[in-house]
């Protein structure tokens, strides 16, 4: 049974009525179930017993063979894997090695063609050049020699052996040889013949074989030449081009003709020079250009390589190869400083300028006397390596800049330029721009000052800023101020003189050095304040020598050291003088001594620090209560100098408590006159006579001057034609409204009086618009004058006990007004006739349109108050009393703990609603009511502010909501780069709509549920509340413990609020109080705010259930006003049906509110 198998089981070796297997499954009588196996041919049997699934579920294989054949299987997989991955990189291989193939040839065939264009181009090129030579030739002779140059020409032109004319045979031998270019006027034959016997000598025809090289001595090894063509010359050619120059005898006008061997490239650039002066660049660059256009393909290769450049193709390359070679030459960086003596002649001092140079620009006389002084002590050496301070000037251009380096100045110099081609920085702008506008070759830096000491040199520095104020200079410079037409006196005195080619002005302003003084053994130092303060101890009782260089500008103000340093001693002969009378003994050069050296703090600065020590010892602060009133004064003024606000705040409220404490005076309080605005009344005089009347008061004179100091006269705003006409609020107030015009002349509708106020007759043109300011021109203008000072003078008990009081004469008034005449323009009175015309009928402004009035009967606008209001589902009728309310609202506001957000204010008051006709209908009303007044309104702000910066925190992806319409052009880029984004054939459906109902039809449950998901969404990010700040706008988001000027705003401080807000919100409309129980509190500060929250939690919902089509939707939206964009494939029509459903529901869901 060797070699049989069971064709039961599959194994080998036995048969079916043998096998242990199937016997064993026939005993116990269920079916036999072969081992799974790979069939690798047609099965004989003609039949299979069926399997069952209790059969399968019943039977029990051995776990170890179950292993093997699952091993064998996944081996066989892994093996069929692995040879189907060899076979996929071998055939990815091929297919990358005959691209490459492909690749190469092409990139040969190309390079082949461009050598041949290249060498038809040189080829013509030559041959242009023979043909001009001979026509120079020709031109020379006359007719005879013409006829016979003639004829040997045409002898010449001839085929040799190997089929070339003689200019082909010519240019063959010249390109063996050396490319020259030559002014002869003839070519002869023998120079022909000349040429073919050298390059007999130079041309290989055959190939030599040569054996393996074998090293003799100690010779260096033998190198095998490149093969290709051979570009270097021998010996004799070069003697042969030497012979030819020496022959022609002329001399190169140009550094281009002449061209000398450099490596494997066949021209030279070291006999071209850079020269200077007009046009010099423009003709370096043309030589450069000219030179490289002769090299062949592989010399231009080459040369590119040598000089780190990216071939590419032959014109850019030779661009590229130009450019780098003028950089290189004419780089300021490039050029060296010239090195400058540390002693100069004296005949350096007369500086003359060539005409062509100066350009009619100026050289400043300032700059010429201190460089002259600097060359006298040998200053200017640039050679030093040291700080300095240095001055950037021209001859061409007047324009200057001062500045200061602690390295050396060429380091600095090579700091300019970079900045000047990188753009510079935000500071110096102004000098890197000018610089790269008129060129840095037209200026150079020289240095005036050298010292290694920051301080020395920022001083000097500072002092020539101040002293020449350079026009490059941004800091430091003298303000410009405003342009006048016409000069002033001094500037038409200047005249302009002219001295030895050098143009000055004839007023050069300061002159001179700086001063410097130094004492024996010490070095020198132009900061005369420090200096002076570092012999106050040394010159105590003795006196100490100082010298100073003479110099007549002082770094630190004369008037500085005079007021700190004046009363120090100077020995002047035998006796002694104050340092204050001694400026010209310090500006003459040589030796001085000083003694006692004493500073003298200033006033101020000594009140200041007594403040100090007030605020860090509260003991100290009894001592104010000893002062005089104009002590206090003086402490008073100088709370200014603290440069935090807390400090100067803290700082006089500590005073003025002493003030009214002691003396019984406000000093905090100013007179403020308040003057309606007359172009007849005098605001100098009105000053005056009030500030003349404050001295009649029974004041101390520092008193007396700080008043006037502080005293404000303030125009204000006459009354407009709105301001006069109108008197809807008292109409809505009141509650009273009944028909009023039964008998009136005027357009009805429906039986009562509404119509425009454009539509009257003879409306007064003043009347059109609500906006205009009356202007009144009766002759009461002098008792009104007087009332409104009177009104503004009348109580200065502020000012304590028996000060007096402020009165004025009629005459004093009537100086304050000029044209006491009426005036025929008064338009007030048009205005008030057109009231008393329209009394008792309603006169409101339109919605959108305030500068129109629409006049009504009170019984129309009565009936539009109950729609708006009363009878509204929004709005319940309160029954309570408005102190009723406010008890039980305070009682709350205690309660949640609010009052640490901000005070109560016991005077707040309900705010009186009322509705404006809309300007497109005045049928329909937009109900307004006012918040201004209640007790909360400083509370309700701040929660407001903290609402909008959770609001503005969330993801911008995640809604449409536009912090601000400066916001808008950044959006709409956002959106077309996502457009762009989705595909190559996308469009656009585009929509735009306005929410309706957006603040009167949202329930607060749904307000609430907005509120809650937003704080769950940044509470999940591990914030606990908002950082607002105290003063002023502005919300952040931080997880830090404090932040400085903020009130930290836990989130469940502002929900609770919020619902406080929501669930106490009352107005008065007709003199009805309502709660309202539906809209957004309107008028609230947490109004804008709420409604945004709640569309964006709409949009974030509606993106959200888009899944991955949120990207083919965009939108915007500012407050109730949205857009939306949905994309969609503009060649399939199927997409656009399907995306115009999507966009029908993103509107849907944007336009309206949950």
């Amino acid at each position: 049974m060797a070699g049989r198998t069971c064709f039961r089981c599959g194994d080998p070796d036995h048969f079916r009525n043998v096998c242990d297997e199937y016997q064993d499954a026939k005993r116990r009588g269920v079916p036999f179930i072969p081992p799974p196996q790979t069939r690798g041919g047609r099965t004989m049997g003609m039949g299979q017993e069926r399997r069952s699934l209790l059969a399968d579920s019943n039977m029990r294989r051995s776990g170890g063979e179950t292993d093997v054949l699952m091993r064998e299987y996944f081996l066989q997989k892994a093996q069929e894997r692995r040879e189907r991955q060899e076979r996929e990189a071998k055939e990815e291989a091929a297919r990358k090695e005959e691209a490459m193939q492909r690749e190469a040839e092409k990139k040969r065939l190309e390079e082949l063609a461009e050598r041949r264009r290249y060498e038809d181009e040189h080829d013509a090129r030559l041959l242009r050049m023979v043909r001009e030579e001979v026509l120079r030739g020709k031109e020379k002779e006359d007719v005879g020699i013409v006829a016979k140059k003639v004829e040997k020409v045409v002898k010449v032109i001839r085929t040799n052996e190997r089929g070339e004319t003689l200019d082909e045979e010519k240019e063959r031998l010249r390109r063996m040889i050396a490319v020259a270019e030559t002014e002869e006027a003839e070519f002869e034959d023998d120079e022909l013949l000349r040429l073919r016997r050298r390059a007999a000598g130079l041309s290989l025809n055959d190939k030599r074989k040569r054996g393996k090289e074998v090293a003799v001595g100690d010779s260096p090894p033998m190198t095998t030449p490149t093969k290709g063509q051979r570009t270097g010359l021998s010996i004799g050619a070069k003697t042969r081009i030497s012979e030819i120059r020496s022959e022609g005898g002329a001399v190169a006008g140009s550094s281009a003709s002449i061209l000398e061997l450099v490596g494997k490239i066949s021209q030279s650039l070291k006999h071209v020079t850079a020269g200077t002066g007009p046009g010099a660049r423009e003709r370096y660059e043309n030589e450069c250009r000219e030179i490289f256009e002769a090299l062949t393909i592989e010399e231009l290769k080459d040369a590119c390589k040598a000089e780190h450049v990216v071939y590419g193709k032959r014109e850019m390359a030779i661009n590229r190869l130009v450019k780098k070679r003028v950089v290189k030459a004419y780089d300021p960086v490039k050029v060296p400083l010239p090195e400058t003596p540390g002693v100069v002649r004296r005949s350096v001092r007369n500086i003359r300028l060539a005409e062509t140079d100066r350009r009619g620009k100026v050289v400043h006389k300032v700059f010429v006397e201190y460089w002259r002084v600097a060359l006298d002590l040998g200053k200017l050496d640039l050679n030093e390596a040291s700080g300095c301070v240095y001055v950037l000037v021209s001859p061409w251009h007047k324009q200057t800049y001062v500045g200061m380096t602690e390295r050396e100045l060429k380091v600095r110099w090579g700091e300019h330029v970079n900045c000047v081609r990188k753009g510079g920085k935000r500071r110096g702008r102004k000098l890197y721009n000018w610089l790269g506008k008129v060129g840095l070759e037209k200026y150079v830096a020289i240095p005036v000052f050298f010292n290694d000491d920051r301080a020395e040199l920022e001083a000097v520095e500072r002092t020539l800023i101040k002293t020449w104020s350079p026009s490059l200079n941004t800091i430091g410079t003298k303000k410009k101020t405003r342009k006048r037409w016409r000069k002033g006196r001094k500037e038409r005195r200047r005249q302009w003189v002219r001295k030895e080619d050098v143009t000055i002005r004839g007023d050069s302003g300061q002159l001179g050095r700086i001063l410097e003084l130094r004492t024996r053994g010490s070095r020198i130092t132009v900061r005369v304040v420090e200096f002076l303060r570092g012999l106050i101890k040394p010159s105590h009782g003795t006196g100490i020598e100082v010298y100073s260089n003479g110099g007549q500008t002082w770094t630190d103000g004369w008037r500085v050291v005079r007021r700190l340093f004046g009363e120090s001693r100077v020995v002047v002969g035998k006796r002694t003088r104050p340092l204050r009378k001694c400026k010209k003994l310090l500006e003459t050069e040589g030796w001085l001594v000083l003694r006692d050296v004493v500073e003298a703090s200033p006033r101020t600065l000594r009140l200041k620090q007594d403040l100090i020590r007030m605020f860090r010892n509260r003991r100290k602060q009894g001592e104010l209560s000893k002062k005089s009133v104009d002590e206090l004064v003086g402490y008073y003024s100088d709370a200014k100098l603290f440069l935090e606000k807390r400090s100067r705040t803290r700082a006089r409220r500590m005073l003025s408590n002493v003030f009214k404490r002691k003396f019984g005076m406000n000093v905090r309080r100013r007179i403020i006159v308040k003057v309606e605005y007359d172009d007849r009344i005098c605001k100098g005089e009105v000053v005056r006579l009030v500030r003349s009347g404050v001295g009649k008061l029974e004041l101390t004179r520092l008193v007396m001057e700080m008043v006037r100091r502080r005293t404000r006269i303030v125009w204000t705003r006459s009354q407009n034609v709105g301001e006069i006409l109108h008197n809807h609020r008292r109409y809505a107030a009141d509650g009273v409204f009944g028909c009023t015009c039964t008998d009136m002349p005027f357009p009805r509708v429906e039986g009562h009086v509404h119509f425009r106020i454009g539509e009257l007759f003879d409306v007064p043109s003043i009347a059109l618009n609500a906006k205009n300011v009356s202007r009144d021109r009766s002759e009461g203008v002098v008792s009104r004058l007087r009332k409104e000072l009177s009104s503004g003078v009348e109580d200065v008990r502020w000012l304590g006990i028996g000060t007096g009081k402020i009165t004025f004469s009629p005459e004093e008034v009537e100086r304050c007004v000029s044209g006491l005449e009426s005036d025929a323009s008064s338009n007030l009175t048009e205005v008030r006739q057109l009231v008393t015309r329209l009394d008792g009928l309603v006169h409101a402004p339109l919605d959108r349109n305030p500068g129109d009035t629409l006049v009504m009967c009170p019984l129309v606008y009565g009936a539009a108050m109950e729609t708006t209001f009363v009878q509204n589902e929004g709005y319940e009728v309160c029954e309570r009393k408005e102190v009723a309310i406010f008890n039980d609202c305070f009682e709350e506001f205690r309660r949640r703990d609010f009052d640490r957000l901000g005070k109560w204010d016991v005077e707040g008051r309900l705010g009186n609603a009322y509705a404006l006709p809309k300007h497109k209908d005045t049928a329909k009303y937009r109900p307004i009511c006012r918040t201004y007044r209640e007790p909360c309104n400083g509370v309700c702000r701040k929660i407001a502010r903290a609402v909008n910066g959770m609001l503005f925190a969330l993801p911008k992806s995640g809604h449409f909501n536009l912090k601000s319409i400066g916001g808008l052009r950044p959006r709409l880029i956002q959106i077309n780069r996502k457009m762009q984004r989705v595909g190559k054939y996308t469009s656009l459906l585009v929509g735009s709509y306005d929410i309706k109902d957006m603040f009167s039809k949202l329930p607060h449950k749904t307000i609430m549920q907005a509120l809650d998901w937003c704080v769950w969404w940044h509470e999940r990010r591990g914030f606990r509340g908002m950082w607002v700040k105290r003063r002023g706008k502005g919300a952040a988001m931080s997880k830090k413990e404090s932040v400085d000027g903020c009130q930290f705003i836990e989130f469940r401080v502002i929900r609770d609020f919020v619902q406080y807000e929501l669930d106490a919100c009352y107005t008065v409309a007709s003199g009805t109080i309502l709660r309202q129980v539906i809209r957004i509190p309107m008028g609230k500060a947490t109004c804008p705010p709420l409604a945004c929250l709640l569309c964006v939690k709409a949009e974030w919902d509606l993106l959200i259930s888009l899944g991955s089509d949120r990207r083919l939707i965009a939108g915007i939206r500012y407050v109730d006003d949205a857009s939306t964009f949905v994309a969609y494939d503009s060649r399939k029509p199927e997409s656009k049906r399907k995306k115009r459903r999507g966009f029908f529901r993103c509107s849907k869901t944007v336009t309206t509110t949950p």
